[in-house]
């Protein structure tokens, strides 16, 4: 059975640290920015290659959902400057609709209903009461949704982590872009067991996905860039991105398909959240309207 523990989150905090290694943005380095409390873990290292698994291998002991979470501290100083007009395409109400039956190689047709979820009527599970702002990016709950800009087209690596600690799991997310191109990328950061490691699972504007483990100093691929006719390419388009964490085996997804799995064991447990990076668009703005994660035994 998966280990679940609500996180009492004691501050937030926000860094910058040069990344080096698997760069491939328009700079040959790489900063990083977490905004998280910190949770040591002792973690190993090891990467396989991609490998086609079958979707149906899921099988979920339901237990109930978290209830009241703490009040969360942000310690920045900092006070937004995005302008109205800057911030325009970020305020229209999402149009993801969810399809009526789910595929067969979707995770959810086996896994009930999720063990947390929201739809962001506020942002408390991600410290978001009032908006985040950094001369890099823009973090806020508006409109019953999740807005993360990335201001600047440098490759800079922002992520928001939500207070939940968990082990074995299937996390999915539903985002959709505005302007974009290229390798612009979004998605999910998971088992990060501090504010400056864990696991990449992105999708780039022009289709592609990868998979990447960050050990607080460098990226390291486990699934390079690479090409899927299921991901929705290009400006204004909707995807659902999921992950299935099952010990050391990681299983992607991206609109209920299965892009096959990779095995790793850096790290076995930690929080979730989301992930945006700009190489080519400024103020690249992604919306997610629902984010939610399964157990997983």
């Amino acid at each position: 059975m998966s280990v679940l523990s609500l996180i009492v989150i004691l501050s937030f905090s926000a860094c910058n640290l040069p990344g080096s290694g698997n760069v491939d943005s328009p700079t040959p380095e790489i900063n990083q920015v977490a905004t998280q409390v910190a949770m040591i873990l002792t973690a190993t290292n090891s990467a396989n290659s991609l490998t086609p698994i079958s979707a149906t291998d899921a099988v979920v002991i339901p237990s109930s959902a978290d209830t009241a979470l703490p009040a969360l501290t942000s310690t920045s100083t900092q006070t937004p400057t995005l302008t109205p007009t800057q911030l325009a395409t970020a305020t229209a109400p999402l149009t993801i609709q969810p399809s009526p039956t789910l595929l067969s190689s979707d995770p959810k047709a086996n896994l009930g209903k999720p063990v947390w979820s929201t739809d962001f009527a506020n942002g408390k599970t991600f410290g978001l009461d009032t908006p985040v702002d950094d001369p890099e990016y823009h973090f806020e709950v508006k409109n019953g949704e999740m807005v993360m800009i990335g201001k600047k087209p440098d490759g800079f690596h922002a992520w928001r982590l939500a207070s939940y600690k968990i082990q074995n799991f299937y996390v999915e997310a539903a985002f959709q872009t505005s302007d974009c191109s290229g390798l612009d990328r979004y998605g999910l950061i998971f088992r990060s067991p501090d504010n400056n490691k864990g696991y990449f699972l992105g999708i780039s504007c022009d289709g592609q996905y990868g998979l990447r483990v960050y050990d607080g100093d460098t990226f390291s691929d486990l699934v390079k860039w690479t090409k899927s006719d299921f991901i929705h390419a290009g400006a204004n388009q909707s995807n659902l991105v999921g992950v299935m964490a099952k010990d050391t085996k990681l299983t992607l997804y991206v609109n209920g398909q299965s892009l096959g799995d990779v095995s790793d064991s850096s790290y076995q447990q930690g929080v979730f959240g989301y992930f945006i990076s700009s190489t080519n668009t400024t103020n690249l703005t992604v919306q997610s309207n629902s984010i939610g994660y399964w157990a997983v035994p």
